[in-house]
């Protein structure tokens, strides 16, 4: 099987390269294929969230940290609608907020992405048997 990396880089510019390439799992982009609940399933807005969430991480060798109107500039998209799809990927469990202080002064939260790697390698398997999963069980 050819390597994710080299089956991408002869499509792109090297002067888009030079400014880095973004590791997005596959089974992210066909999850919902493979989730039985609608309620559970993540809608186009949430996967924007969800994919820049995983960006910033790699961006950032931890959890990424991030002011709302940051992404929200970045997807073209409204604070609110941000907030919004926050809160239901961490409802869903594909995330976790990090509420963080500096000096007892709230700062911008942070975003723990471990339920995603759970939740993926669940449905990773569902779509080896090419099955649906119950990600509520």
């Amino acid at each position: 099987m050819k390597s994710t990396a080299n089956a991408i880089r002869p499509n792109w510019d090297p002067k888009v390269e030079e400014l880095g390439l973004a590791h997005i799992p596959n089974i992210l982009l066909s999850a919902n294929r493979y989730i039985a609940r609608n309620e559970l399933k993540i809608s186009p807005t949430e996967m924007w969230v969800l994919a820049s969430l995983i960006f910033l991480s790699q961006q950032q060798n931890d959890f990424p940290v991030l002011k709302k109107d940051f992404l929200a500039d970045n997807l073209s998209l409204s604070p609110r609608q941000i907030q919004r799809s926050l809160s239901s990927l961490e409802t869903k469990g594909y995330i976790s907020k990090i509420t963080r202080y500096n000096n007892n002064i709230r700062t911008s939260n942070g975003y723990d992405l471990t339920g995603t790697i759970r939740l993926l390698k669940k449905i990773a398997s569902a779509a080896k048997n090419n099955s649906k999963i119950d990600l509520a069980a």
